[in-house]
């Protein structure tokens, strides 16, 4: 049975057995490679694969392991690896030969300022001596910095991409009179993410109990803290048998995300990540 890598672009996951990899869904830009495939691919360019890619039956995230997207994303391996694992090889090829320039040039500056016919003049104790130790550290600090914001942001472009797994809106148990007509009726959003939510917009539709839409209210919700809930009571409905709810805005500067699907270029949002602020 074949072992499967796979990954989101950042990690590399696996290897798994088949058995277990088709246990989980996906996202579509999960790339994946196994032996006898040529390089990564996209899961969706594999037929036998390609109906594991996400359903509501993607497990939601775990309090205990935030920032991690544990069986939602792709993984990726020894044979293929993306250009992107490549850089790291790269990198350290740069800092090496980086240090032997440093060092030609402290040997050239010792051998010019200090020839060998005169003696260096002794160090004396108050004399601080700069390393180069000190400018490789400086520069390796800066080379982890960018690659730590370039994993952050792929992680929040994740989030931002499938929002609607983990912000929802829902009403609680209403009260529906006999009569007809709502009351009691509190709406509840979940923000199940590692980013706060600084806005939020919902549409409360009443419904009749021959389908249509009998009432409309629009409540906004603000600072939704990370992995938090927050709940508001809604406008009574003196007729309707049932609610529904539905997500029309969000606004997040944490996670770099404005959606409003009453703006007028809504429709016209395309790309891979279309909800990022401009």
């Amino acid at each position: 049975m074949k072992e499967i890598f796979y990954s989101n672009g950042v990690d590399i996951f696996g290897p798994v057995s088949l058995e277990e990899f088709c246990k989980n869904r996906y996202y579509k830009s999960t790339l994946i490679w196994y032996e006898g495939l040529p390089a990564w691919v996209n899961i969706g360019d594999c037929d036998d694969l390609k109906h594991l890619i996400g359903t509501m039956s993607t497990p939601s995230l775990n309090n205990n392991t935030p920032h991690s997207l544990p069986n939602l994303t792709p993984p990726l391996n020894k044979a293929g690896l993306p250009e992107r694992g490549n850089n790291k090889k790269y990198v350290a090829v740069v800092m090496i030969l980086f240090v032997l320039l440093l060092l030609l040039i402290a040997y050239y500056f010792n051998t010019k300022v200090n020839p060998a016919s005169e003696p260096l003049p002794p160090v004396s104790q108050d004399t601080t001596i700069v390393s180069d130790t000190i400018v490789l550290d400086s520069n390796a600090m800066r080379e982890a910095e960018i690659v730590k914001k370039a994993q952050a942001e792929a992680e929040m472009k994740t989030y931002r991409i499938n929002w609607e797994k983990f912000i929802t809106a829902m009403p609680n148990d209403y009260k529906q009179k006999e009569i007809g007509g709502i009351d009691d009726l509190k709406i509840i959003v979940n923000n199940n993410s590692p980013y706060k939510i600084d806005n939020m917009k919902v549409k409360v539709s009443y419904v009749k109990s021959n389908g249509a839409n009998y009432q409309t209210e629009l409540m906004e919700f603000d600072n939704i803290e990370a992995n938090d809930k927050k709940e508001l009571f809604a406008p009574k409905s003196d007729r309707g048998v049932k609610v529904s709810c539905t997500i029309v805005a969000i606004k997040s500067h944490a996670m770099n995300i404005c959606l409003d699907k009453k703006d007028k270029n809504y429709a016209k949002q395309t790309g891979e990540d279309p909800f990022k602020c401009q």
